[in-house]
This record gives C-alpha cells, structure tokens and sequence, in this order.
C-alpha cells in the first residue's frame, strides 16, 4: 500500500506546521509522496470532501494544532473516521506499519 497523504491546514497561518510534517512524514517514515493543499480558494470543508473523494489519507491542521499540540488525521482505511493525535504518535504510527510492511513505492511531493 502507498501512503497518499494530503496536508490541509486550515488557513495560511498553518503553512509551515504543514510543511514541518512534509518533512518529518519524509525524514522519519521516508514517505515522500505528500501534497500539501493551500488552495484558499475552496473551502476547509470542500477541500476535505474533495481529499476524501480521492481517497487520500487526510491530515488536518486547525487551531487545536496551537492549543494541544494535535493534528488530525482521516486514514481511508478506517472509513474516514478523524483521529485526533500528537505528531510524535502520528509518526511513531506510521513508522511502526512502513516498517511492518517494507514493500513501500515512494513517491515525489506535490504542492497545489
């Protein structure tokens, strides 16, 4: 299984966090096929739906980022039930099933 992940922060004020996580899903899990969706133009909400039509693994970045430290992650293989974790667990999870399952296909990054 290729991990697609979608980052959607919420607003541009979120950008680097999301790039942070760009960064970390590549250092960390060695994932590289990431897109980072900054298209202000659509909604929070309609650039959600359109990420869960694409069936992409779906990480969100809103103010909970700022309060607790959490982000929000939609995995398509769950139905799209939204988790809520810390990016340490996040990576942590990640990791632990990339290194379950070694026969990964990595993939550029992408920015829209």
């Amino acid at each position: 299984m290729i991990f697609d992940f979608i980052i959607i922060p919420v607003d541009n004020s979120f950008i680097d966090t999301a790039y942070y996580i760009l960064n970390k899903l590549e250092e960390i899990c060695g994932i590289t096929h990431v897109i980072i969706n900054v298209n202000y133009d659509d909604s929070f909400s309609s650039r959600v739906d359109k990420s869960r039509l694409k069936k992409y693994n779906i990480i969100t970045i809103n103010e909970d980022y700022n309060e607790a430290n959490t982000i929000n992650i939609i995995f398509q293989h769950t139905g799209f039930k939204v988790e809520t974790m810390s990016l340490p667990d996040f990576f942590n999870l990640v990791s632990n099933y990339i290194n379950e399952n070694e026969n990964e296909t990595n993939l550029p990054c992408i920015i829209i």
